[in-house]
């Protein structure tokens, strides 16, 4: 995924910024972030299935889509459009289309259950207003069959009789040749095009126009839950591919993880991290949150079939901040550049999936900022630490700010035992490059700190 979408990733905010969180990342004030990273839109409501007869060029359509957010767009939303740009776009066969707009072609007096229409491209900058076209990959190639999400235009936008379909976030549409879900390998099959569009046209969440109470989001993603399982038995093959794998895992797992989150974790709690590089041993502490961050799916994703066997989050991370001694982490965590080090406890503890209160051993992983410790530990920690991926590296780039040392990292995988009286702990060691390097983990006490993001 292209620029927007990596925003949307947790931890990519505590690469960005010292010891930031997401919500600090996507609400920065103007000016603090690139143009391009300072809007996004809502997907369009228009869901597609079509084949390009010809590409061509039109003039610029509003797509009428709303902000999901921004920091930068003008009060009203996207503003006054103008027909003066010319953008890339095609001619295409709708062979199918979602239910909504079905109903808009059959109100417009089309009748043709495959009619024709155009779709546009419509690049959108920092204001939220459309730019200029300048990607140097093809918008749309003849004869290809692909999925869309657009915003179908106002009537008077038509072309005669002839819908247009409106696509501001052209990085991804169509797809497939579009839109390959970010971290899956170049040479890896997609789920073809047709089995996308059921799959969204099925699980897609719409944008509620109030506030739901919880009662309301639990029975709906229930339903949507159901809903995935259904079809994902009948279409196991392309449910094992990716980003219907995904959407799967998704619409399965919403209601289980809400559920989990409202328990605190039984591992929450004040650590104590011995870190011995060599002959040498550091010591800092981290306190984490009560909240179950962030869902895990374990040391590998399973299936969509082992996810139908057990229909259960696979484990969650949870956040704390760092300080060098148990008496610094009292207090406020601090914000922005002030804020503490972050560390996520990764951990394969399943919460809901019947029989997990017995367990005692829970495998997982401790990645923490590496400013949470001396700086003297950080060469032995760059085995653990991996590289930054070309996409990151792209961001960081183009933002001009080169990732800081302290804000890599290292990631040690580690299997946690609780014992009795709520002990915590784990040991684990590993010599490589000829260096030793040991993590002793230890719970202090139950105590946890105030949320921030």
């Amino acid at each position: 995924m292209r620029l927007r979408s990596l925003l949307t990733r947790p931890k990519l905010a505590a690469l960005l910024l010292p010891a930031a969180g997401a919500a600090a990342l996507l609400f920065s004030p103007a000016g603090k972030l690139p143009a391009s990273a300072r809007c996004s839109l809502a997907p369009g409501g228009t869901m597609a299935l079509l084949k390009v007869e010809r590409d061509t060029l039109l003039p610029l359509t509003e797509s009428r889509q709303s902000p999901v957010f921004s920091s930068s767009a003008p009060a009203g939303g996207r503003g006054e459009m103008t027909d003066t740009m010319i953008m890339p776009a095609a001619r295409v066969r709708l062979l199918n289309v979602d239910d909504v707009t079905r109903a808009a072609f059959t109100a417009a007096g089309i009748s043709d259950t495959q009619p024709h229409a155009y779709i546009v491209a419509a690049p959108y900058g920092a204001d939220c207003r459309t730019i200029p076209w300048s990607d140097t990959v093809t918008f749309a190639v003849p004869g290809e069959i692909g999925y869309v999400r657009a915003t179908l235009a106002a009537r008077d936008r038509w072309i005669g009789n002839v819908p247009v379909l409106v696509i501001p976030d052209y990085w991804n549409y169509p797809y497939p040749r579009r839109g390959r879900p970010y971290g899956v390998p170049v040479n890896a099959p997609l789920a073809p095009a047709a089995a996308m569009f059921d799959a969204q046209r099925l699980l897609h969440r719409p944008y509620y126009t109030t506030r739901p109470s919880p009662s309301e989001i639990d029975a709906a993603g229930g339903e949507r839950g159901a809903r995935a399982m259904d079809w994902a038995r009948s279409n196991l093959q392309h449910a094992e591919l990716e980003p219907i794998r995904t959407l799967v895992r998704d619409a399965v797992l919403e209601t289980d993880w809400r559920v989990a989150q409202r328990t605190p974790s039984q591992l929450r709690g004040t650590y104590r991290v011995e870190l011995h590089a060599d002959t040498t041993t550091y010591t800092w502490y981290f306190r984490t949150q009560p909240q179950l961050a962030y869902r895990w799916d374990g040391e590998r994703q399973r299936t969509t079939a082992e996810l139908l066997s057990s229909p259960h989050i696979g484990g969650y991370r949870m956040v704390g901040y760092a300080a060098e001694s148990l008496s610094a982490l009292t207090g406020d965590p601090g914000s922005g550049s002030n804020r503490r080090p972050l560390v996520w406890l990764v951990v394969n503890d399943r919460p809901t999936t019947p029989g997990n209160e017995a367990r005692r051993e829970f495998t997982g992983v401790l990645e923490f900022m590496q400013s949470a410790t001396a700086e003297a530990a950080w060469d032995a920690l760059a085995p653990f630490t991996p590289p930054l991926s070309v996409a990151d590296s792209t961001m960081l780039a183009r933002m001009g700010r080169p990732l800081p040392r302290g804000n890599r990292q290292p990631r040690l995988p580690i299997t946690v035992q609780l014992g009795a009286n709520e002990s915590v702990r784990a040991d684990s060691t590993w010599v490589t490059a000829g260096r030793r390097l040991r993590v002793v983990l230890t719970r202090v006490d139950t105590t946890t700190t105030r949320r921030t993001f």
